[in-house]
């Protein structure tokens, strides 16, 4: 009864405002304004409604519902929100989309879903110091996609409360679980779904497995890959409640997609989706270009190099300068690209360094991120050599304004060993101009 009478304010009159807005109206429920933290839209209208503080809200309300409209369930941002109105006095019972508790948890494992030809998992065990996930083999539930999801649901939900409880599961120890206590949803979408299925590609990456593997497919998996309804699929993630546009990306990964032959059925099959592909860069694609070319939406390739040599000599192909082309060909359309250099023995060097910059700065303005990885194969220690190689790159990165993401492969300790590097590089510049 109590919240059929108090009046709904939406808090965030930013980007996503608008998607909130038609969200909470189409439960059938009509807010009355929003509350925003810039004092500059006080007093301003965002969709028809009057923007204000929250003490502005209290004057003019009394008590009231608040919905959270910036990020998504369990996002940063969001959870930094929830704790500001707590300590505005708004209280849990107050915020309409909370449905959220804070504990002890692996983002991994609240917000991922990996599916490949033999498997469903939370995450690909992408460094040394992470645990192997737990997953669900396909094959043992006689590929039967129900059967498995409501398998992975529940094992999902097990060790997500053995984690919160502190008690030991197969999670225990890893390097992905948060140190920290932090807001995430009861229940909610997830925030990536990744289909890693290995179709076959053109490069031959001597860090890759994917090309061995489509080689290796036994019958049933080569059928399910065949088989596999996308559309129905998706529908069956929205009915458990773990897909929905508005907080859900789809990844395709695995093997080239760009030379699939279904590749418009599966692209339209997420239409709804932000999408993500994986790519080698070397095949223009016009459908995937139209496709992509809208907010929220991106390719991501692996270059690796600085000269077409090294290229060469860790993909098996001679096609460099047609990768950084056909980059650009797709940025031409307006889509976003993620641009990724995995550090291997055969490119920490300066002058694949100094090469791939350079590239890299031509296509600045349309670059989705930049991501400095490692190789999976080689647990490491990394040597003082090899991570002064990648702070130099960070570095370089850095001073011409593009921010390096360090990808999960690297270990927490070699992150931070790359950028204790990195700042005793920027201390002796320094030093050297004074």
């Amino acid at each position: 009864m109590e919240q059929a009478i108090l009046p709904l304010v939406l808090y965030g009159a930013g980007k996503n405002a608008v998607k909130e807005l038609e969200l909470v109206k189409g439960q059938g429920k009509m807010p009355v304004g929003f509350c925003d933290a810039d004092t500059k839209k006080h007093g301003s209208t965002c969709f028809g409604l009057p923007v204000m503080s929250v003490e502005q809200a209290r004057e003019q309300f009394g008590e009231f519902f608040v919905h959270v409209t910036p990020g998504t369930p369990g996002s940063a941002i969001r959870r930094a929100i929830y704790d500001s109105l707590l300590e505005q006095g708004i209280t849990k019972e107050r915020i309409y989309n909370l449905q959220e508790r804070k504990y002890k948890a692996c983002r991994l494992l609240e917000k991922n879903l990996l599916i490949d030809q033999r498997r469903m998992s939370c995450c690909c065990h992408s460094n040394a110091a992470m645990n192997a996930p737990p997953e669900i083999s396909l094959k043992e539930n006689n590929w039967d996609l129900d059967a498995s999801l409501s398998q992975w649901f529940q094992l999902r939900e097990s060790l997500i409360a053995s984690i919160r409880a502190g008690h030991p599961c197969a999670c225990s120890g890893c390097s992905a679980i948060e140190s920290e206590a932090s807001w995430w949803p009861e229940k909610g979408a997830l925030e990536l779904i990744s289909f890693a299925l290995p179709y076959p590609c053109q490069l031959s990456c001597n860090y890759c497995d994917v090309k061995e593997l489509s080689h290796n497919l036994d019958s049933t998996e080569r059928q399910f890959m065949r088989n596999f309804n996308w559309k129905r699929f998706i529908v069956l993630l929205e009915k458990h409640g773990l897909a929905h546009p508005a907080f859900t990306s789809i990844l395709f990964a695995g093997g080239e997609f760009t030379i699939v032959s279904n590749r418009k059925e599966l692209l339209d099959a997420v239409a709804q989706y932000n999408t993500h592909i994986m790519t080698n860069m070397l095949t223009f694609d016009r459908h995937i270009a139209e496709a992509l070319a809208r907010p929220g939406c991106s390719l991501a390739v692996s270059i690796d190099a600085g000269t077409p040599k090294t290229y060469r000599k860790i993909k098996g192909a001679d096609m460099f300068n047609e990768a950084w082309g056909n980059i650009k060909k797709y940025m031409s359309c307006g889509v976003k690209v993620g641009i990724k250099y995995i550090f291997m023995s055969e490119n920490s060097n300066k002058t694949d360094i100094k090469g791939f910059m350079q590239k890299l700065l031509q296509v600045r303005e349309c670059l989705a991120d930049f991501v400095i990885s490692v190789d999976m194969r080689d647990p490491g220690p990394r040597s003082e050599d090899e991570i002064g190689m990648i702070a130099m790159m960070r570095g370089i990165a850095e001073e011409n304004g593009i921010s390096a993401i360090l990808s999960e492969c690297f270990t927490p300790i070699e992150a931070r060993r790359v950028l204790e590097y990195h700042n005793g590089l920027q201390k002796a510049e320094k030093g050297c101009a004074v």
